[in-house]
């Protein structure tokens, strides 16, 4: 797998993938060559899709970790080896959804929908203190004012009262 392990890193570095994407995606790879003891290039949808199965169902990995793998094996075969849609078709399910304590499911996006038909989401709310007031700032901060006497007064016969 040395020149299309070579040529996939090189598609994904034109395309300006992170470096653990990059690894992710190699790695995917990798481990799929691995399982079928094969090069990829060699190993056909049927295949990929009863490895994607395997991971699922056997080895029991969370429903992003088989994204990834997922994205990577699709990104080699349809980027580095240049195969249509149609000859390489790989289906991601979407994430399962999940369940609350009740047993029933919750619907995904309840939040943002709620946001959108006008709704507000209880959410606790940060409390921005001014630097002077925050307890946690052990900071400098800007020099004191000084204070200057100012005088105030009534009528001539009261003294000024000085602050």
């Amino acid at each position: 797998m040395g020149t299309l392990r070579e040529q996939m890193d090189g598609d994904l570095v034109v395309r300006g993938m992170a470096v653990r994407t990059r690894d992710s995606y190699l790695g995917a790879v990798a481990a799929l060559a691995k399982y079928y003891r094969r090069r990829p290039d060699r190993i056909g949808e049927a295949e990929v899709q009863r490895y994607l199965l395997y991971l699922i169902e056997e080895r029991k990995l969370a429903w992003s970790s088989c994204n990834v793998a997922a994205q990577g094996l699709k990104f080699f075969y349809r980027v580095t080896l240049k195969r249509t849609e149609a000859q390489f078709g790989i289906r991601t399910a979407r994430q399962p959804p999940r369940e609350d304590s009740s047993g029933e499911h919750r619907r995904q996006g309840s939040i943002t929908n709620n946001v959108r038909q006008g709704f507000s989401c209880p959410r606790p709310r940060r409390v921005a203190y001014p630097a002077s007031r925050n307890p946690r700032y052990r900071g400098g901060g800007p020099p004191a004012l000084e204070r200057k006497p100012f005088c105030l007064a009534v009528n001539s016969e009261t003294p000024c009262l000085t602050y």
